[in-house]
């Protein structure tokens, strides 16, 4: 599956749920988030532009490979997702077949759904990480609904981002330890 996501840095955040409300968008997940990365110790899914996350989502934890494709204007990425009720179990498959832990990292994630068909959908993710201001995620099937609903949400494609978390804690002068 393509995920195709920006960034907005910086928000009024009471102010887009009010927006995301009158929209019709409904509130779906709130709660903290442990997150995971892994590689090989070669990096070589760093050097290819792929990730292998694992992170917990209330009693869940979703495992993700994502494939990072561009960053030119949105970024777009293959993402393949499974869900698993046991995250333990599932570090240790990962670690077992000779991925090591790369970053651990926590956030707060506050996520609303607007569907707008049977097929299309788009999400917005609230993200707050220790020490930067929330951050809001757009999220859909097609560059032209991202585009949509940056603008109804009062905002252009020049106040996006294609950033990944990293470069955001960055940008803030936080740090991601890498464990290797």
């Amino acid at each position: 599956m393509k995920e195709i996501e920006v960034k907005i840095l910086d928000i009024d955040k009471e102010k887009i749920v009010t927006k995301l409300l009158d929209l019709g968008a409904k509130k779906v997940f709130e709660g903290d988030m442990n997150i995971e990365f892994f590689d090989y110790p070669d990096k070589r899914l760093k050097n290819e532009n792929k990730i292998l996350r694992l992170r917990t989502k209330g009693d869940q934890a979703e495992l993700t490979f994502k494939h990072a494709l561009s960053r030119e204007g949105v970024k777009i990425a293959e993402e393949i997702e499974t869900h698993t009720d046991d995250f333990e179990t599932t570090r240790e498959i990962i670690e077992q077949i000779g991925l090591k832990l790369l970053i651990q990292t926590q956030k707060h994630r506050e996520s609303y759904l607007l569907q707008i068909s049977e097929k299309e959908k788009i999400q917005f993710e609230f993200d707050t990480h220790k020490g930067i201001p929330t951050f809001l995620e757009i999220e859909a099937s097609s560059v032209e609904l991202v585009e949509t609903y940056v603008n109804k949400l009062g905002f252009n494609m020049q106040d996006t981002t294609t950033m990944n978390g990293k470069q955001v804690m960055e940008k803030y002068g936080q740090k991601l330890s890498k464990l290797f």
